[in-house]
């Protein structure tokens, strides 16, 4: 488990309770490092599912995933799948990485929690969120977090 340590602009906007959150910073500010942390801490506070949803899978897989896999606690995962970037914990939540080329992939599901990564380069974004992500959320008045590049 890697150990992970939040600089003070990280903490401020892990500590605010706003539904929706924003974060514009610049290359290697931790804006992934951050969501990944904000993420995991959803899951474990209460049991669902949650996604991490980058412009295409191989961002989700590149980004993400060997990250995420050495941040969360080996004796909370009960199960991993690298083909579909899941990781299930031992309490039932289902963390998941998703890429938002295919959007009918990304329908039907009730979420607990969203981040969505590199918005600016998510084509089509405004019909992306109205029509597929944001009733994802809606069943649990769950929170998002935004996060790009400026």
């Amino acid at each position: 488990m890697a150990k992970i340590k939040l600089h003070p602009g990280q903490l401020e906007i892990a500590q605010d309770n706003h539904r929706f959150r924003i974060i514009v910073a610049g290359r290697r500010w931790g804006k992934s490092v951050l969501s990944r942390m904000i993420v995991l801490k959803w899951a474990v506070e209460q049991v669902g599912t949650y996604w991490i949803v980058s412009p295409n899978y191989k961002q989700a897989k590149m980004i993400h995933w060997r990250e995420i896999d050495k941040e969360i606690p080996k004796q909370w995962v009960a199960k991993k799948n690298e083909v579909e970037l899941s990781i299930t914990l031992k309490n039932g939540s289902i963390i998941e990485l998703k890429g938002a080329e295919n959007p009918d992939t990304l329908r039907g599901v009730k979420l607990r929690g969203l981040v969505i990564d590199e918005i600016a380069s998510i084509r089509n974004w405004d019909w992306l969120w109205s029509e597929v992500l944001r009733p994802t959320l809606t069943d649990y008045e769950a929170p998002a977090i935004f996060i790009s590049t400026p």
